[in-house]
């Protein structure tokens, strides 16, 4: 019989969307038993899953290209020998969600960078305790430790790091990063996985090589234009925001600072600086977050953050939901421009330093650039491509624009392979 997480990949975008947003309303625990079916591993994702139980450090999986059948050392040594290791959290909005739920996206992203720069990437993907079992900070702690474990433990150079996270999964890992480049700033109380109170200062941290967000919460508030206008086209409602903030966070005292909450981070007019690695930002054109999230970006940039912006005309958390995506196209654009921040963040700076050390130690003239095969590589063998589809609309052309778009934003334009790779610009804003 045809689960339904099997089913959603098969209807289209519209009815997709349908369905995400009648179960984000539903109560905690109907939402959990429809979208433990829903988010449930088909049984060709499971070579790729290498399951990490709670260790007193974290919990959640690995995920890479035959990994499933590696005892310990053997998957320790696949994380020692990576090019790149993806910190990554999951979304579903504090409540529900799993380290596996998005294998179809995780698959193509490490194919997608295996055939076009032959770079071998794992994922070190991290559950947290959910609300309204457990409320803020837990899940901020969980990932605290999560990238402690990572860095301190498993020792993994950050400069092979990538943070990467949608939806609420990106809201903890902007807050892991703001509270671990300062940690005298914070004294986080919370439950501990076990029961009981635990008492946890979080570590002082280096920041990883860069960071890639899809559609983050940013803020408690919603009454930017985009929710005014967009609710008609997203599954994320009025709704869907009251029980994820009710239900994970205490209510906030008037006079409480701005980093009391991390969707205070918003709040905040300077420091992005000090806390953030150069980043890529996916955003869909017709999600109710839309504006929170560009405010952010432009906060940023004006900081000095050398950051990027994507955005497509799709619903919320298109790069990782791909199945409310209708046009191809965009998941294509997207992969490329993932592929590419990601080699010219970790793998082009080692490079470069490789070179340079070469130079200094043995005199060698510079090594020239290497040249990449940009060849499609959407997997042809998956017979789901048909299910990826979007939530495409037709744009008001009179519609404003938020702070963070200048005026040349509005002008269309597509970004191949060639000129997003090369790029020596500090920060931008593309529409494609």
């Amino acid at each position: 019989m045809r689960t339904l997480g099997n089913s959603i990949r098969r209807v289209p975008p519209a009815a997709a969307v349908k369905i995400l947003r009648q179960g984000f309303v539903l109560p905690t625990p109907a939402a959990r038993v429809l979208f433990k079916d829903i988010l449930k591993p088909e049984k060709w994702h499971r070579k790729w899953i290498y399951k990490v139980r709670w260790n007193q450090a974290w919990w959640g999986g690995w995920i890479g290209e035959n990994i499933s059948k590696l005892d310990h050392d053997g998957m320790m040594n696949r994380v020692a020998r990576a090019d790149i290791i993806f910190f990554h959290v999951h979304g579903g909005g504090f409540r529900i969600g799993k380290y596996n739920m998005f294998m179809d996206t995780y698959i193509q992203l490490l194919r997608v960078l295996k055939v076009k720069f032959n770079v071998d990437a794992l994922i070190m993907s991290v559950e947290h305790r959910l609300s309204p079992e457990y409320r803020y900070p837990s899940a901020t702690e969980d990932v605290v430790h999560a990238y402690d474990h990572l860095i301190n433990t498993l020792h993994v150079d950050p400069s092979r790091v990538i943070a990467m996270g949608g939806s609420t999964g990106a809201a903890l890992i902007l807050e892991m990063l703001f509270i671990t480049h300062d940690p005298s700033m914070f004294e986080i109380q919370a439950d501990s996985i076990e029961g009981g109170s635990a008492e946890a200062i979080a570590p002082e941290l280096p920041r990883p090589a860069s960071l890639i967000i899809s559609s983050p919460l940013v803020t408690e508030q919603t009454t930017s234009e985009s929710w005014r206008t967009n609710t008609k086209y997203d599954y994320i409602s009025q709704i869907t925001a009251k029980k994820i903030i009710d239900e994970y966070f205490e209510e906030r005292s008037p006079d409480a600072p701005p980093e009391a909450c991390l969707l205070g981070l918003a709040d905040m007019q300077t420091g992005y600086n000090a806390f953030l690695p150069q980043t890529l930002m996916f955003v869909g054109n017709k999600e109710v977050l839309r504006d929170d999230a560009l405010d952010f970006a432009h906060k940023a940039e004006q900081d000095g953050v050398p950051w990027e912006t994507i955005v497509e005309e799709c619903c919320h958390d298109f790069f990782f939901v791909r199945e409310v995506v209708k046009d191809k196209k965009v998941l294509e654009r997207a992969d490329e421009i993932f592929a590419d921040f990601c080699y010219r963040t970790v793998i082009g700076p080692r490079h470069a330093e490789e070179r340079s050390y070469r130079r200094a130690s043995e005199g060698l003239a510079a090594v020239p650039e290497e040249q990449h095969d940009t060849e499609s590589y959407v997997d042809g063998s998956s017979s789901e491509d048909e299910f990826h589809e979007a939530l495409t609309m037709s744009v008001d052309s009179n519609q404003s624009g938020t702070t963070a778009v200048s005026e040349e934003s509005s002008k269309v334009s597509t970004v191949s392979s060639t000129n997003t790779s090369s790029t020596k610009k500090k920060s931008m804003t593309i529409y494609v």
